[in-house]
């Protein structure tokens, strides 16, 4: 089930306010989720810490390195 998430919580989990969670480099391994639909792009844009900062990825690419789970999420 899900549900909001809490900022504290979110902040302890990742080391990163809400707004600006970056995929990658997180405090403490997380479960990773990707919906498939991202695939089909050649280049997706990913938080990159902060709320202004992004970074493009090869969707195929920026999966791995987040070890994320591919899934039909907006099915």
């Amino acid at each position: 089930t899900l549900h909001r998430a809490d900022p504290k919580h979110i902040r302890k989990e990742t080391g990163f306010a809400i707004g600006g969670v970056s995929p990658l480099g997180h405090l403490i391994d997380i479960k990773a989720y990707a919906d498939e639909t991202l695939m089909q792009f050649d280049v997706v844009w990913a938080a990159a810490g902060g709320t202004n900062f992004v970074f493009p990825a090869e969707p195929q690419a920026l999966m791995t390195a987040a070890k994320a789970e591919i899934a039909d999420i907006t099915g």
